[in-house]
């Protein structure tokens, strides 16, 4: 699996990666929503766990690993450590949330309509990831630094950091 995502990093641009990757596991929640509705007992069961484990391959294959490559080249040098800890705080937040809400919401709405809206968010994000993500790919690190703080640079981000002691 690593030689294959050392191969998309170096090979696709970031956002081409994760737009795909949210595509196709938006296709995949899609897919087993519809098996929900239309396939019965062994059959469902089996094709519900196969599109599971593709599940699994594509998001490890696209979101598992590309998530950490872009968050380190976003983050400025100055900040990247506490700016990662921040985004690792909030993904597991985030993955307790939906650990605790899918239980509850498959019960009360059932399997496949639960899919469906993992779809939806899967199609936003892919908007969010059109419109406001910056691409990363091709430049260094320093390059994206300036790029990405010269459209920020205010008062206020500077006597934040100031106040934090980063502008050290």
């Amino acid at each position: 699996m690593l030689i294959g995502v050392l191969f998309l990093v170096d090979r696709f641009k970031r956002k081409t990666i994760i737009i795909y990757g949210f595509a196709i596991m938006a296709t995949l929640h899609l897919i087993i929503a519809a098996v929900d509705y239309t396939l019965v007992g062994d059959l469902k069961a089996t094709a519900i766990w196969l599109l599971g484990a593709l599940f699994v391959g594509v998001m490890q294959g696209s979101m598992g690993f590309i998530t950490w490559v872009v968050l380190a080249e976003l983050f400025p040098l100055k900040f990247r450590g506490l700016s990662m800890g921040i985004s690792v705080f909030f993904m597991w937040i985030m993955n307790a949330v939906v650990s605790y809400l899918f239980p509850l919401l498959q019960a009360k709405l059932g399997l496949g309509p639960v899919f469906f809206i993992f779809a939806a968010i899967n199609y936003l994000a892919i908007l969010f990831v059109v419109f406001a993500l910056p691409e990363t790919s091709n430049k260094s690190l320093e390059q994206l630094e300036a790029e990405l703080s010269a459209n920020h640079e205010d008062k206020k981000s500077t006597r934040l950091t100031r106040e934090v002691g980063y502008d050290r």
